[in-house]
This record gives structure tokens, sequence and C-alpha cells, in this order.
């Protein structure tokens, strides 16, 4: 009965060493999104508003986006085409993290936010909804 158990071990063996010799490692398959680095993008919102590089963030089809917002107020944010949503606030960022499965240009808008005619600014207790950015993702 011991000599059974012991070469049940035995061709066990090669198993054993396979995953200690890849402990550590993490294997992708072409394709995997897992596998890809994320396109990380920051952005501030302060009063409504962002810095202009921020505008309009571009990827490709196929990416995958992290978007991290930081805002001075408490906000509800809405990316149109994905239907995502995030509410950021002071000192509570919020995330999108997401593939960019579609093509085209998508608005990020401030909702219930009414942007000033004269200044610009935004208000943010009117009920309209005002494009803070856009993503654009190009076709592959």
């Amino acid at each position: 009965m011991i000599g059974v158990t012991v070469l049940k071990h035995i061709r066990m063996l090669p198993v054993l060493a396979l995953l200690i010799a890849t402990a550590g490692f993490e294997f992708s398959m072409p394709g995997d999104a897992d596998a890809q680095e994320p396109k990380v993008f920051s952005v501030t919102v302060m009063n409504g508003a962002i810095d202009k590089k921020h505008e309009t963030l571009k990827v490709e089809q196929g990416d995958t986006v992290l978007l991290r917002f930081v805002s001075d107020q408490a906000i509800d944010l809405h990316m149109h085409g994905y239907d995502l949503t995030a509410r950021p606030g002071p000192g509570k960022p919020a995330l999108l993290h997401f593939e960019a499965k579609l093509a085209g240009r998508f608005p990020v808008e401030i909702h219930g936010a009414k942007k000033s005619k004269s200044s610009g600014a935004l208000n943010l207790s009117g009920g309209h909804h005002d494009a803070l950015l856009y993503l654009e993702v190009a076709p592959n």
C-alpha cells in the first residue's frame, strides 16, 4: 500500500516542477483585454470645467480605458454611447474603467448642469446636460 502511494506522488513530480517553475509568471493569450495596459486619463473638474488639454481624449477601438475624475463639487457624470456613470466629489475620486468597443465620438456630460451663455461657467443646480469632454474612439 505504501509503494502505491509513493508511486502516485512520483507521477505528480513533473506537474509539481512545472507549477514551481512558473510561479509568479502571468500568461496571457493574444486578444486578452486583461493583459493590455489601460489608457489612463486623470481629469480634474473645477467649478464645472476642465483643463483644455482634456477636452478631447483619444483612444483606439479595443483599448482598455481608465478615466479618473476628481471634482471640487459633487457631480453626476454620464458617458453617452457607453451609458457609464460616475459620481466624483470633494475627496471622492470616481473611475470609469471599460473596453472601447464602439468607435465614434462620445460626450461625457455633467447631468443637472446648465452652461451660462455669457460666461460659459456651469451652474450645477440647473436641469440641462452639457458636454464636459469627448472621448474619441478611432476604428481599427
